[in-house]
């Protein structure tokens, strides 16, 4: 602690970090939220289970996933996810965006 900060500012120091805390936490609900909507689309246009497709997202690196914000990064992922698990779609995953 600053011998120079006012409880104010701890104050406004506290509830910008849980601010951020929050932020960080609806991004990751996002992620989980749209990777499981692309592993059921996945598995609508496969042979495989939506936990089979989940599991082999989970698998992704983490510099690939911010694919999963874009319809175009859900057709690479899904194609990503086909070879990993030798599959083949037979249809398109590329989400309709109202």
């Amino acid at each position: 602690m600053n011998a120079t900060q006012t409880i104010g500012d701890l104050l406004a120091a506290a509830l910008v970090a849980e601010d951020q805390r929050h932020r960080d936490e609806v991004a990751r609900w996002a992620m989980v939220t749209s990777a499981s909507q692309l592993a059921r689309m996945i598995s609508e246009v496969s042979n495989i289970s939506a936990d089979e497709a989940f599991s082999a997202l989970t698998l992704v690196p983490d510099e690939c996933l911010p694919l999963l914000t874009t319809p175009h990064g859900w057709c690479a992922l899904s194609c990503l996810v086909a070879a990993d698990l030798q599959i083949n779609l037979t249809g398109n995953v590329l989400p309709t965006v109202h």
